[in-house]
């Protein structure tokens, strides 16, 4: 017995026969290694005679009367045995693939487990209209490649619709989509992938196989073959006499396989099954690449296979799903790169969801219970499945190096910090820099870390306000808005006679008030307790004037003038800790959340407490019956006196200004008295500028 390894394809008699040409046998009239005696054929397949054989024998899987998929199978089986040129022919009892083995080793599976009946009885998603998702993709690919690829044909009429959709939606985040054909060549060039959305047919399946010749002549599987099995994923690509020559050194290695499966409808309602190559596990190793952080999920049956997930990780995905068992429809990819993304279109959230990382949409998936399908017995009073494959198909992540985070970044709150004209970001945008808007314009990052970012903040002007967003490889995050109130505040001390000093300080406050979700399934909470100083760019102008004068007992006159004038400036607390005696304004601020009749916050009533306190050097001058008698500058400290303030703010008094219903800061007026001076602060409507949806409609905000 001669003893020939399929990892040298026998001597290449694949392609040009070891024991001689075809029809070299003694009566062998038409060149298939038969002489016509009736004995097994000596000569090992032809390329011609596999060709043809493929395409007979899928037709013939696909001609199989219906029944129950245990039955099918060995008719199957049984009619594959009897076959010419086939050596060996079995079942994989782990997932109903049938595969066959031709005498050169080369070996066709039969997938019998995504049948279309199958993605009828799960209730797999309908077509759906994809135009709206497309048009919003725009029309420049500025991101990470994403690599979207559909290889399952009209018997699966959901499956192109699903993909589109899911392209769409990367499109439209930013993300270089490029939508696979689907064929050998095209799952080449997956490189430095950010993102991979595979929908296809998956089995285990048999490779390439040892065979002997046995004393005869005759051809067998080497009987310590045990038809090893492999994962693998079906490619546009048929498989015939062209495509195995092209493919053969793949074919050889084992990076690929020769699959059999349903695909397009015929004309009397059923499916072709025609043969097409497959990629394995080592295919990904050769050819596939991602970049860090990145998500590969694979639609396919048993594309949870460990060997396939290792395979991707170690190409540098940072996270891989797949399915344990047989798997219909596309409904938990959908549900996960919605809101992955933040698109809010299949799934949309009330309020829209901001994108969360894959661990939380997992979550997402199993509450949905997305991540189970239960795998049917029958349709149509038709039994196709059996004991080995029935049960729960369930969801799978296998976790890279390094790990995947979010498919795009999120901002979950910004906070503008003025003493250091910047604006702290807090959210996931992972390890690779990227930029910062606002408002449209590019602002200057100084420090960046995967849940934090800092950036320069000008104090006006274009960049001081308007919707923050965070840009990482072109994918866009939610939009974050960072407000702006303006409006003019006055402080009046009116002592005796004429006597007066008035402040006129024009307020510029910033702030986040928006509302977010700390978790994909919480309520949007925040706006609260978000505290701060006035912007830098408010201005205080005061002016001291008037007299008092008073007549003594011998009749002399005594005046008492207040005079000065000038320009406060904005103090920031770490100045004023420098300098705690230095002239000007310094403040503190803390938007907070108002409680409904109940004690529950309700994120639709918000105030602003306001404390500020201020010094300066005013000149007082002294006269007697007309005549200077001293002049002198004497201290002035501004504060919120008894009267003037609603509560304390870290142990500062505090103005308690309320908002209309566009986020107006309403005007109001305190009066207060202390000795001899009486003290009233007045401020007219603080303006609004970038605010979030209206009160009325605040719940609605981005999370």
């Amino acid at each position: 017995m001669r003893c020939l390894m399929a990892g040298a394809l026998l001597c290449l008699a694949y392609f040009a026969g070891c024991a001689g040409g075809a029809g070299s046998i003694p009566g062998d009239q038409n060149g298939d290694g038969d002489d016509g005696s009736g004995g097994a054929p000596t000569e090992q397949v032809t390329d011609e005679q596999r060709d043809e054989s493929l395409g007979e024998v899928t037709q013939l899987a696909a001609s199989l009367p219906d029944a129950d998929i245990p039955t099918e199978n060995r008719a199957l089986v049984e009619t594959l045995q009897a076959r010419e040129h086939i050596i060996d022919a079995g079942v994989d009892e782990n997932s109903e693939t049938v595969y066959a083995t031709y005498s050169d080793g080369l070996t066709v599976n039969f997938i019998r487990n995504r049948l279309p009946q199958y993605e009828a009885a799960a209730g797999a998603t309908a077509v759906r209209d994809v135009s709206e998702v497309a048009a919003r993709a725009g029309e420049v690919a500025r991101g990470g490649k994403a690599y979207v690829g559909n290889g399952l044909g009209s018997c699966y009429p959901s499956a192109p619709s699903d993909a589109s959709r899911i392209a769409g939606y990367l499109s439209a985040a930013g993300y270089d989509v490029n939508q696979l054909s689907m064929t050998v060549d095209s799952l080449k060039s997956i490189k430095n992938a950010s993102v991979l959305f595979l929908n296809t047919h998956g089995t285990p399946a048999t490779l390439i196989r040892e065979v002997v010749q046995n004393d005869d002549g005759s051809w067998a599987v080497a009987p310590d073959d045990e038809a090893a099995k492999t994962f693998v994923l079906w490619t546009a690509t048929p498989a015939n006499r062209q495509t195995i020559a092209k493919y053969q050194t793949e074919l050889r290695e084992g990076q690929l396989a020769i699959v059999s499966a349903d695909h397009n409808q015929t004309g009397d309602g059923g499916c072709t099954s025609p043969a097409h190559l497959a990629i394995t596990a080592a295919f990904v190793h050769q050819h596939w690449s991602f970049a860090p952080g990145s998500v590969a999920w694979v639609q396919a049956c048993f594309s949870g296979a460990p060997e396939f997930a290792a395979a991707c990780a170690a190409s540098g995905a940072g996270v891989y799903a797949g399915w344990d068992k047989v798997v219909a429809g596309a409904a938990a990819p959908v549900y996960f790169f919605d809101r992955g993304l933040a698109r809010n279109d299949r799934h949309p959230a009330d309020p829209p969801i901001r994108a969360f990382g894959w661990k939380q949409l997992h979550e997402g998936i199993q509450d949905q219970g997305l991540d189970q399908q239960a795998v049917p017995t029958s349709f149509a009073g038709i039994e196709f499945r059996n004991p080995v494959v029935s049960g729960m198909t369930t969801l799978g992540f296998t976790e890279g190096s390094p790990a995947a985070s979010h498919i795009a970044p999120s901002i979950r709150k910004v906070t503008p910090v003025e003493s250091m004209d910047s604006l702290q970001i807090f959210g996931a945008f992972g390890d690779k820099q990227g930029t910062v808007e606002v408002g449209g314009t590019e602002l200057n990052v100084t420090s960046w870390s995967k849940d934090h970012v800092v950036c320069d903040l000008p104090p006006s002007g274009p960049g001081s306000t308007g919707d923050v967003v965070v840009t990482v490889d072109g994918v866009e995050s939610n939009e974050v808005p960072l407000t702006e109130w303006r409006g003019t505040m006055t402080y009046t001390v009116e002592g005796e006679g004429s006597l007066k000093r008035e402040y006129t300080i024009e307020l510029q406050i910033r702030g986040d008030i928006h509302t977010f979700r700390e978790r994909w399934d919480d309520d949007p909470k925040g706006g609260d307790d978000t505290r701060g100083e006035l912007g830098v760019d408010s201005t205080c102008e005061w002016k001291a004037s008037g007299e008092d004068t008073n007549v003594g007992s011998s009749g002399t006159t005594y005046t008492t003038k207040w005079i000065g004038e000038g320009q406060l400036p904005m103090l920031l607390s770490d100045e004023v800790i420098a300098d705690p005696d230095q002239p000007g304004i310094n403040s503190l601020m803390e938007f907070q959340v108002l409680a409904d009749s109940d004690g529950e916050p309700d994120y639709r009533q918000m105030r602003l407490l306001l404390a500020w306190s201020g010094k300066h050097d005013m000149t007082v001058e002294h006269y007697e019956n007309g005549s200077l008698t001293s002049s002198n500058e004497r201290p002035v400290t501004l504060l919120l006196i008894g009267g003037l303030y609603d509560k304390l703010l870290q142990g500062l008094p505090a103005l308690e200004m309320e908002f209309d219903s566009s986020y107006n800061i309403r005007p109001g007026k305190k009066t207060g008295t202390e000795g001899s001076e009486t003290t009233t602060v007045e401020w007219e409507t603080l303006t609004a500028r970038n605010v979030p949806d209206s009160a009325d409609a605040r719940a609605a905000s981005p999370g």
